[in-house]
């Protein structure tokens, strides 16, 4: 691997393969988890509930972070599929995404002991991104997770654009990495993905894939077949790898491919970072 999420994607295959799980949900829910930290009683006293979560990331009702946002973001009510997240919608949306079409994703993903601080700088630049809406975990098990601090786009250019934007502040952040997304920098700090149109999200019935749900959901049933028919020239992650590479995802950097859902819509937008 010649990134940390390359790294840590390699080491959730291993992890999930040693699991034991015969349910395709329940292991891409772990492969989906990997590198979440562990709800410890330090977390539970320091993040109880989502009110002591906005204040301590100053975005409670008159907080610092809330007041730099608001002038570019409207806060937007949680929906009760989303209650685990504190979203935000651009007052003035550079573009407009199509109902169907892909959406790109940038993950910021600090450790969480850094978020306040790096939430602070985020909320000074944030206007100037071209995000369509970002969200923020709203709990301490949000906080924890990898993927904790999500930024939406329409177009890929726009995510190029504003990464490069935002990377020179948050230079220096202890990153902890989001597996299964394409690495930006090095660290794993910065990455992003591209959520499949809907016509592509068929594996499990009545459940929206997220990009990185529809890998995991991907691995873990290759994982599950290479298990029922053991080989004694290659391991169960290794086939997974090669069977969603089949599927156009660059195994070395995650990145989706152009072609993927071509079949779909119109061809995704994609370059090499």
């Amino acid at each position: 691997p010649r990134d940390a999420i390359a790294a840590l994607s390699i080491d959730a295959l291993r992890y999930a393969q040693g699991l034991g799980l015969e349910s395709v949900r329940a292991l891409s829910q772990r492969l989906y988890a990997y590198n979440t930290l562990p709800l410890t009683p330090a977390w539970r006293r320091q993040y109880p509930d989502a009110r002591k979560v906005a204040e301590q990331l100053g975005l409670e009702p008159g907080g610092p972070n809330r007041r730099r946002l608001e002038s570019n973001w409207q806060a937007v009510q949680a929906e009760p599929r989303r209650d685990g997240w504190l979203t935000w919608r651009a007052r003035r949306p550079s573009s407009a995404r199509s109902s169907g079409e892909t959406t790109y994703k940038l993950y910021v993903s600090p450790h969480p002991a850094s978020l306040p601080d790096l939430l602070a700088d985020f909320a000074g630049v944030s206007g100037a991104l071209g995000a369509l809406a970002f969200k923020v975990g709203r709990d301490a098990r949000g906080l924890l997770r990898p993927d904790k601090l999500v930024l939406y786009f329409a177009r890929f250019d726009d995510l190029a654009q504003g990464a490069e934007r935002l990377r020179p502040e948050l230079e220096g952040c202890p990153a902890q990495g989001v597996p299964f997304s394409a690495a930006i920098t090095a660290d794993g700090l910065l990455s992003w993905g591209a959520d499949p149109p809907r016509a592509a999200q068929n594996l499990l019935p009545h459940v929206q894939e997220s990009w990185r749900f529809w890998i995991t959901n991907r691995l873990a049933r290759a994982l599950l077949s290479a298990r029922a028919a053991p080989s004694a020239e290659i391991e169960p992650w290794q086939f997974a790898l090669d069977r969603v590479r089949l599927e156009g995802v660059d195994t070395e950097t995650w990145a989706p491919g152009q072609q993927m859902w071509a079949k779909y819509g119109p061809e995704m937008e994609t370059r090499p970072w």
